[in-house]
């Protein structure tokens, strides 16, 4: 594994990003602003999840996006369809085929 200075000078090992977004997407002990997100109006959410879909079209992992839109959305079904709204079929599939097989089988039931 790769390893590079941190800010303290000292070696810590370089993870690669597909690990860090697995990580990221699997790690259900974040709250992530959950709590938060429950108070929201469905048009609140919907706009806080067009801003996350710009974030992609500008270089967040997809990954992120789906995970952060489900918790914005309060579930997985509701997030599909906040997706499905803001970003077109063409582009959902593109970013589903971009990706690694291990990630396409996370993001696909956020996407398709």
């Amino acid at each position: 594994m790769e390893q590079r200075n941190n800010h303290y000078g000292r070696n810590q090992p370089v993870l690669p990003a597909e690990t860090i977004r697995e990580e990221f997407m699997f790690n259900q002990n974040s709250d992530l602003g959950a709590s938060l997100f429950k108070t929201w109006t469905d048009e609140q959410r919907r706009e806080e999840i067009g801003r996350l879909v710009t974030g992609y079209r500008n270089g967040v992992p997809i990954g992120i996006l789906c995970k952060m839109a489900e918790t914005i959305a309060g579930s997985p079904e509701r997030a599909r369809e906040h997706l499905a709204a803001l970003m077109s079929l063409e582009e959902r599939q593109a970013a589903i085929e971009k990706e690694p097989d291990s990630m396409q089988a996370a993001v696909r039931p956020f996407l398709l």
